[in-house]
């Protein structure tokens, strides 16, 4: 229990400077988050990503009259790129 509202700041202003400290936490990761992503576009594990991606885009066109499902998942983790590509043709006649 409080006897005198001199001794420290009250409930309003440490919700205000953790409310303000959340916002520059958040503006932070955001900033470092967007430095990653252009060090790994400059980076060759980010040029083969980006190739692969193009390459399946352009071949993901199907034939006249086949059936295709198509993708591609890319995943970046602590520097590690891994690709999952998938491709199934399937005729089925009904």
């Amino acid at each position: 229990m409080r006897l005198c509202s001199c001794f420290g700041p009250s409930k309003a202003e440490r919700r205000e400077a953790d409310r303000f400290e959340a916002e520059e936490a958040r503006a932070r990761a955001a900033e470092a988050a967007q430095k990653r992503q252009e060090q790994f576009e400059k980076s060759a594990a980010g040029r083969a990503a980006r190739a692969q991606i193009a390459a399946t885009k352009k071949s993901s066109e199907p034939s006249k009259g086949e059936p295709v499902l198509k993708g591609v998942v890319v995943a970046v983790a602590d520097g590690m790129i891994t690709l999952f590509l998938w491709i199934i043709n399937s005729n089925f006649v009904s």
